[in-house]
């Protein structure tokens, strides 16, 4: 049983790792983490978000409310659903072929994995028109998941079907393949309009990706006002994304009032975002509302630069070049500029040069030996090299 239970939990967090979960429940340290990932998911449903509310729940016949389907949810993961699960399945009902793929896919309610069989039985209800299997069936000709070939073009031509009829996280999935030409030819204003009728049925990532989309003007004209408004709803529905993108609007005053107050609120509220750690690595530094802390303002380039992030590299090696918040290490620079000039970075590019001009052949040695066997985990806040 504590197995079975973890292995739900596990699954649960791995799909909602934005839940505030709740204190313990009976004492039983598996039930409770089983039993704390459902009810989280009913606290994080409250978002509205169909991408968290529409895949889990369509396991279950339509709730009234998200707490009554995460308490349904929790009833569809015990073993005693695994018989009536499997043969009203064979017996054609789309949802529990669903759940029934879902199953063997996670491992749950009695069934081994079987990536095998999880693939067949999504393919059985999206063959019934059942959303949910038709967009896990696509998904998994994206990645190449489920034993399924990888298959881009099928993979655009399952989500488009399941966009078209209305299935918001297949509608954002194909704005995503379109932005990026994945599957697809490239094609940035279909792209936006599948990213706006995901964000207006409430898709938060879809309204992160508008918002952006609106600020640099890719397929459309610019308007910051826009970006804002759509980073904003995602913020407040609690996305990092869109929290990330407001705190930069904030930063940068686009489309809102400069407030470097309201910058540092809302990137607090995102520290694993990129954009987010390289705008409170910028404040840390220039002392922009917050007091000027260049090792605070190092920590957050390093967590950046980590990502890989070019622009990130860049900053980071700046402070490393000229022993700011850090020890100066010019080989360790030169590394970072390299890294960041190989993504397309040409500023990084004349940067290490201008480095490697004054480095001894020891310190080239050296450098290029940081550069050509980079992990991200040299530059991370424990990698040693704080002051």
């Amino acid at each position: 049983m504590g197995t079975a239970m973890s292995r739900i939990a596990s699954v649960l967090f791995a799909i909602m790792p934005l839940a505030v979960m709740p204190a313990g429940l009976s004492g039983d340290r598996a039930v409770d983490e089983a039993a704390k990932a459902v009810i989280g998911f009913g606290l994080l449903a409250k978002s509205g978000d169909p991408e968290i509310i529409l895949p889990l729940g369509a396991m279950v016949p339509p709730q009234t409310t998200p707490e009554a389907m995460a308490a349904t949810l929790l009833e569809m993961f015990g073993s005693q659903m695994a018989e009536p699960t499997r043969l009203a399945a064979e017996g054609g009902d789309a949802r529990a072929q669903y759940r029934l793929a879902f199953y063997f896919e996670y491992g749950l309610a009695g069934f081994e994995r079987d990536a095998g069989a999880a693939a067949k039985w999504y393919r059985r209800a999206a063959e019934q028109e059942f959303e949910p299997a038709r967009f896990q069936l696509a998904t998994a000709y994206l990645t190449g998941a489920l034993l399924v070939p990888r298959d881009p073009a099928q993979a655009a031509s399952l989500y488009r079907l399941s966009a078209e009829r209305g299935y918001a996280p297949a509608q954002r999935a194909l704005g995503d393949l379109l932005e990026n030409g994945v599957g697809v030819k490239r094609d940035p204003a279909e792209a936006e309009q599948w990213y706006r009728r995901a964000a207006d049925a409430g898709v938060r990532q879809a309204m992160v990706m508008l918002g952006a989309k609106m600020l640099v003007g890719s397929g459309g004209a610019t308007d910051e006002a826009q970006a804002a408004s759509w980073a904003r709803k995602a913020a407040q529905r609690g996305h990092p994304g869109g929290q990330a993108l407001l705190c930069f609007l904030y930063h940068s005053g686009r489309g809102v009032p400069r407030d470097f107050g309201e910058a540092y609120r809302w990137c607090q509220l995102a520290p694993g975002e990129v954009l987010a750690q390289k705008v409170l690595g910028l404040m840390h530094l220039a002392g922009q509302g917050v007091a000027r802390d260049a090792v605070k303002a190092a920590d957050w380039y390093r967590r950046a630069a980590a990502s890989g992030d070019a622009e990130a590299l860049s900053r980071l090696a700046g402070l490393y070049a000229n022993g700011i918040g850090v020890e100066r290490d010019p080989a360790l620079a030169w590394a970072l500029y390299e890294q960041s000039s190989r993504r397309g970075n040409l500023k990084a590019m004349l940067d290490r040069d201008r480095v490697g001009g004054s480095m001894s052949e020891p310190e080239r040695m050296r450098a290029r030996a940081i550069a050509e066997s980079w992990k991200p985990e040299m530059i991370l806040p424990d990698g040693g090299r704080r002051r």
